[in-house]
């Protein structure tokens, strides 16, 4: 069971430290407080759930929460999580929506298995798709949601109008960040203490952490800062998504197939030398050739550069992130856990500097078998590098669950709809 999330903080010298952010960040962007509070009074209901489908860019994800508020002081527990993951992402049925629905009955036909019937029409049932759909032509999206929403209303669930949507990828960054933090009962803490997130997706991928420098705040570009309330607590978050980031989209841009919707040939230094094969990513199949055997092109140095090259020009850099404690998950955790620098859904700290000579030591082999080993790590170190300005010996926390549950933004979504439908009090 985890600790209180809705409780009002009393930390001496922290309120004075953040009216300075929050004037900091008034004079940024002539705002107050943002809209992504969460402030809740909580009753005594006793049992709750809440089925959520995270419907990435490369799976479709189910998380069925449980939790109990406390009958003593009203605090909300968290009491466990069940998870069931299937590829590929929802994106993929883009052209015929309709097949959609088979893998849709899967997910539900779980959720009812593990949620008592008692419960289930009082149990709200939401999707919330990312940038798979984000980056689909927007009468797609809209066809493969309503499919979706007709699904979800034979469901035994609650389903309202905003049970169904595509998340933006601010909101994406701060659910993360609350679920992290929420978690590891750091919210309770001083601010200083609050953790930072790195999510890496197949689409996009976020950083998000609590500021306390106005450098930050006063640097950063328009919508990349959120000023958060947690029960009354107020967090300056420097929370940027990057649309088109995400490891996959990262692969298309660096092959130079992000405006191609042909199978044709595409290539770049990250792949094997004499390799030749298909990709695809969406619903689209690439073919991509290595390098010439006989070429001096490709290997680690010539893949960093047009990693880098891609990168720079699309990420702000902050002079305060290397100086923040930060948890890293998604294709973080599944590339480390690939090539053996981790073991285990806990995972473990990693440096900048581990990821980067990983790079090195896979761009140096020749592996068809594994072909895009080289380019997923060299993207991963120049990300961390060269976007999101990490010295080489900085150090993260590499994870896949934390407490047993599922790391990423899914608890926090879950506990923001829940007190949107008022279940929570």
């Amino acid at each position: 069971m985890m600790g209180a999330l809705f409780y009002v903080l009393c930390i001496a010298g922290a309120t004075t430290a953040q009216n300075i952010m929050e004037e900091a960040f008034a004079a940024r962007t002539g705002a107050r407080l943002g809209s992504m509070g969460l402030n809740v009074n909580l009753g005594t209901g006793g049992q709750r759930f809440h089925v959520l489908v995270d419907a990435g860019s490369t799976g479709t994800r189910l998380h069925v929460f449980a939790f109990r508020s406390d009958a003593a002081d009203g605090n909300l527990e968290f009491l466990h999580e069940r998870f069931l993951s299937l590829e590929p992402g929802l994106s993929t049925y883009a052209k015929e929506p309709e097949k959609c629905v088979g893998p849709l009955r899967e997910l539900l036909a779980f959720a009812q298995r593990h949620v008592p019937p008692p419960q289930w029409s009082r149990t709200p049932l939401a999707l919330l798709a990312t940038a798979g759909l984000r980056l689909l032509p927007t009468h797609r999206a809209h066809a493969l949601l309503e499919q979706v929403r007709r699904e979800f209303l034979h469901s035994p669930f609650i389903v309202n109008n905003d049970s169904v949507a595509i998340m933006n990828g601010s909101d994406e960054g701060f659910l993360a960040w609350l679920s992290i933090n929420f978690l590891k009962g750091t919210l309770k803490k001083p601010f200083h203490e609050s953790l930072g997130i790195l999510d890496l997706g197949g689409g996009s991928t976020q950083i998000c952490f609590h500021t306390q420098h106005k450098e930050t705040i006063h640097s950063a570009p328009e919508g990349f800062v959120q000023l958060v309330q947690v029960s009354g607590a107020s967090f300056t978050l420097y929370c940027p998504s990057y649309l088109g980031l995400g490891l996959m989209s990262a692969r298309l841009a660096v092959l130079g197939g992000a405006d191609s919707a042909r199978a044709e040939n595409l290539t770049n230094p990250c792949l094997p030398k004499g390799y030749n094969g298909e990709w695809r990513y969406g619903s689209t199949s690439y073919m991509l050739l290595g390098p010439r055997e006989e070429e001096r092109q490709g290997g680690y140095e010539a893949c960093f550069e047009s990693m880098k090259a891609l990168v720079e020009r699309k990420t702000h850099r902050t002079m305060e992130a290397p100086h923040v404690h930060f948890y890293a998950f998604s294709y973080y955790f599944d590339r480390a856990m690939d090539t053996s620098m981790i073991e285990g859904e806990a995972g473990r700290n990693l440096s900048i500097w581990e990821f980067n000579k990983k790079a090195k030591e896979t761009c140096n082999q020749k592996d068809p078998k594994h072909p895009f080993l080289c380019m997923d790590l060299t993207y991963i170190a120049v990300l961390l590098l060269h976007g999101f300005n990490f010295a080489s010996d900085t150090i993260i926390q590499i994870a896949k669950k934390v407490n047993s549950v599922e790391t990423g933004w899914a608890l926090g979504a879950a506990l923001r709809h829940l007190q949107a439908l008022d279940l929570l009090t």
